[in-house]
């Protein structure tokens, strides 16, 4: 075994063994793409008792869910022992790491591939480079290389419900994937304007791949899918003029794929034609599916790389959706949408099924309330917080349209860009939230408005992960509100009197009242000289909340949206994000200036008395 076998290095997200904490025992989800180093970038757990049965799901809802570019490549547990046991039901190549996380501490990293001395264990790796998780859309518009598939078909059946509805389904996709796997399937190419055989081996990515794309054009122009052994098809419908707007996006592949109502015996048997629409008494049960796939490949690679990775995923998602119609055998409609959970570097692909007679899709209200359970049994299956709305209607994502950015063009999630090095252990804001700051929406509040546009931070924050469609508050609004809640008087509306913490409290309570309560804390009269000995409760705070924090003191407001703390010197390092800023919506300007900033404790007035509000986190998935 040579020695630079041995020193092989792994990249693992920073929230990675928080997860496999939280699954107890699972999958990993390694990325093999990035300079040649294997990253661990998410999880996906077994069920007990971890059988050979629960191994192959969770394989399955792996392809389903995350990216075809990820794969298995390891396990998770709390010993060594229960990992390496759970791993021999893995096929040799995708049981390489053994991630061990035996305390609340400790995490070791084993490689099954690299023997240690003796040769009768994996080897430890003791070379790990941890990396913060980048915002998922961010890394795909980065990506020269990433492709989206729209796939997306429609099966129909004359059962209402019952076990014969669910087989009628599962043998019309069974039929699906056969279709869609042959080697005559025609995709559309909007950048190209035609169809392409995407079997075809003289092809290559970069005659596909583009940074510059008119994503309208692209979402409105498809064709459909021929079957197995039928003539050209045309795209359907007028092209749209191409957006002149330049934007980094993905390259795009399309195909819409339908066929008439038909049974696995009538795969063979069915004369190969364009989609038909077939006619039957009674009333016809219709099921919509999208299976889309975001693929990676080098612009030299094969279009067949795109087209291996596409069966692949879209195979497993049908599985996925044939289990959950047999849970849901009530279900008329399954509602298919990509997701970007902030623990992680990739969106996922998540099915909901509902019942509901409406259209679901445009009412995301009705959605969410017949999905809570199956949402929490997701969060739960990927590792995450069972008490976060990551996968609320309200927070999916559209892989093919712009980076998410608040419309008046606020600076959201400013921190993100600062290049830092952590003296001690990060404890950040979980989730989106926008940057509000004196002087913006032409609104003239310099000198006194620093707390309401801190409250309007905050408000973005609940808005922005879907806890509530209201719209930010302006400075009247905010008035009004303490006004209706009896905290001020009736001329308090339009003057210039400046607010603190706990009006910032009774106003998000009664603004969101309709949609949630939530159980903020206070943490009154501290000095700013012992505001380093509040860390631990600010620690846990974004550790189990995650909101971000208002601070009011010596006729000043601030947010705080994250600590660096070094527990062992008492040593607190304070991300503050600084409403009294007075310029434009520059990022440069607002980083090089220390708008947002880490901050030394010198920061703050050792004299002066601050009170902190910590916003409470609703009780909504």
């Amino acid at each position: 075994m040579t020695d630079s076998r041995r020193k092989r290095s792994v990249g693992v997200l920073s929230t990675v063994p928080e997860m496999a904490r939280r699954g107890k025992q699972g999958l990993l989800l390694v990325d093999d793409g990035k300079q040649g180093v294997s990253q661990i970038v998410g999880c996906i757990s077994v069920n007990e008792p971890g059988s050979s049965k629960d191994v192959r799901l969770a394989v399955t809802r792996a392809q389903a869910f995350f990216p075809p570019y990820l794969h298995v490549g390891g396990v998770f547990a709390a010993s060594l022992d229960k990992a390496q046991e759970l791993s021999r039901h893995l096929k040799p190549a995708t049981r390489r790491f053994l991630l061990v996380v035996e305390t609340s501490t400790s995490v070791d990293i084993f490689d099954t591939t690299t023997p240690s001395a003796n040769d009768t264990a994996p080897a430890k790796i003791t070379s790990v480079h941890w990396q913060e998780p980048a915002p998922a859309l961010h890394q795909l518009h980065a990506s020269e290389s990433a492709f989206f598939v729209r796939v997306s078909t429609t099966f129909t059946s004359i059962h209402q419900g019952g076990a014969e509805f669910v087989s009628d389904i599962r043998s019309q996709m069974d039929a699906f994937k056969s279709r869609i796997s042959g080697d005559d399937v025609l995709v559309f190419v909007p950048r190209l304007q035609q169809l392409t055989s995407w079997s075809q081996r003289s092809d290559t990515c970069d005659r596909i791949s583009t940074e510059e794309v008119a994503v309208r054009a692209a979402l409105s122009d498809f064709a459909d899918v021929l079957l197995p052994g039928g003539k050209s098809a045309k795209a359907k419908g007028k092209s749209k003029a191409p957006s002149t707007k330049k934007q980094r996006v993905p390259g795009v592949i399309e195909a819409h794929v339908s066929f008439a109502h038909a049974h696995a015996r009538d795969a063979t048997s069915t004369p190969a034609a364009a989609p038909v629409l077939a006619f039957q008494k009674g009333k016809v049960s219709t099921v919509v599916v999208d299976v889309s796939v975001l693929a990676r490949a080098a612009p030299t690679d094969c279009i067949t790389t795109l087209r291996e990775q596409t069966i692949t995923s879209v195979c497993a998602k049908l599985d996925v959706i044939a289990d959950l119609l047999i849970t849901h055998s009530d279900a008329r409609r399954v509602v298919c949408r990509h997701f970007s959970p902030p623990p992680l570097s990739s969106p996922v692909w998540i099915p909901l099924a509902t019942d509901e007679d409406t259209n679901t899709d445009d009412d995301d209200a009705s959605l969410d309330r017949a999905t809570e359970p199956q949402r929490r049994a997701l969060l739960s299956l990927l590792c995450l917080h069972e008490n976060r709305p990551y996968l609320r209607s309200t927070n999916a994502c559209d892989v093919m349209g712009e980076l998410p950015k608040d419309p008046a063009g606020r600076p959201r999630d400013p921190h993100l860009s600062i290049r830092y090095s952590p003296e001690g252990k990060l404890y950040m804001v979980d989730g989106h939230y926008d940057y509000y700051h004196y002087m913006q929406d032409k609104f003239d509040d310099d000198q006194w408005g620093c707390a309401y546009r801190s409250c309007q931070t905050i408000c973005s924050w609940y808005r922005l992960q879907g806890y509530s469609a209201r719209p930010i508050p302006s400075h009247h609004d905010i008035q009004e509100t303490l006004v209706a809640v009896g905290d001020k008087p009736a001329s308090f509306v339009g003057s210039r009197t400046w607010i603190g913490s706990q009006e910032i409290f009774l106003f998000v309570n009664k603004w969101f009242e309709a949609d949630f309560e939530a159980e903020s804390r206070f943490i009154f009269n501290v000095t700013g000289e012992d505001l380093p000995t509040k860390a631990r409760e600010l620690a846990l705070h974004f550790e189990r909340t995650g909101s971000p924090v208002m601070i009011g003191g010596s006729n000043l407001a601030h947010t705080i949206i994250g600590i660096d703390w070094q527990e062992q010197l008492g040593r607190v390092r304070w991300l503050v994000l600084d409403p009294h800023y007075t310029g434009k919506d520059d990022l440069g300007v607002i980083h090089k200036q220390g708008w947002c900033a880490w901050k030394d404790s010198s920061f703050w007035n050792k004299r002066a008395t601050y009170n902190l509000l910590l916003p409470g986190r609703p009780a909504l998935v």
